[in-house]
């Protein structure tokens, strides 16, 4: 049994779960031998409930305003960083702050179907590996998928969108 938290995106909450799985322990350990390579997914872990370096890092660059910068991680060779840009650009996009070209466009369909996994780690108790393909595919609705959905809604907010596009002007 894992107690975790997760953010619910239609309503901006934090809901307290627990989630019973009936599988190895194996399965839900990071990949520690490879973690620079794989890289770190989470919004709020361990004790401390920091967010991963890779989360911190884009952070940045969004408050920066860096998006081709951010565009360039979908090639990471880390690939929290290629999730986690996925997601930023598709919402950058969605909120007319990007414009993606053609390259990048196929990049992120072929993050959508790789195999590549990255660690993921929510609060105290969860941490397992998952591939970007489970990370990315909607359908799924993967606990970290909602995190970081909630973790962009909350970081490209409406004053925040007026703000570039009016320096765009």
């Amino acid at each position: 049994m894992i107690l975790s938290t997760h953010s619910n995106a239609q309503n901006d909450s934090i809901v307290l779960e627990i989630i019973e799985y009936d599988v190895d322990a194996e399965e839900f350990q990071i990949d520690r031998e490879n973690m620079k390579a794989t890289g770190l997914v989470g919004f709020g872990c361990s004790y401390d409930g920091m967010s991963s370096d890779e989360v911190m890092s884009l952070e940045n660059l969004i408050w920066d305003k860096r998006f081709n910068e951010i565009a360039l991680l979908l090639n990471s060779k880390n690939t929290a960083n290629r999730f986690l840009s996925v997601i930023t650009i598709e919402k950058l996009i969605e909120e007319g702050l990007y414009s993606a070209n053609e390259s990048e466009l196929e990049t992120i369909e072929d993050n959508y179907k790789s195999n590549l996994y990255t660690n993921t780690c929510s609060g105290c108790t969860f941490f397992e590996k998952a591939s970007l393909q489970e990370l990315l595919n909607s359908d799924n609705e993967h606990l970290i998928r909602r995190q970081a959905i909630l973790w962009l809604k909350q970081r490209i907010n409406r004053k925040f969108i007026r703000s570039v596009k009016k320096n765009r002007k």
